[in-house]
């Protein structure tokens, strides 16, 4: 009988210290996850920071491309026309001699 409570005590202290291991290995492994998950947030938000960054950059090159367009459109109608006036002028002078 007294074997058998020794023996009981033994297997309940092996028990106790494995419940004991098993809260700090479930602890840790909790600890682990927060700062996973901080870690991924931060990095979440310097990645959207940075897409928003790029986005603006990409839209103010897009603007700027089409407001080159759109002088260069201008350029080649001016150039057109001066074109034509010279054709007028060019024309007048050679029916004149």
């Amino acid at each position: 009988m007294q074997e058998q409570l020794m023996q009981e005590q033994r297997l309940s202290n092996m028990y106790r210290e494995q419940c004991i291991t098993l809260e700090s290995e479930l602890a840790r492994i909790r600890e682990e996850g927060d700062v996973g998950r901080e870690l991924f947030k931060e990095r979440s938000e310097k990645m959207g920071k940075r897409l928003k960054l790029m986005t603006q950059r990409y839209e103010a090159l897009e603007k700027r491309r089409n407001l080159e367009v759109e002088g260069f459109n201008n350029d080649i109608k001016q150039l057109r026309q001066k074109l034509k006036d010279v054709e007028k002028q060019l024309f007048k002078v050679t029916t004149h001699c």
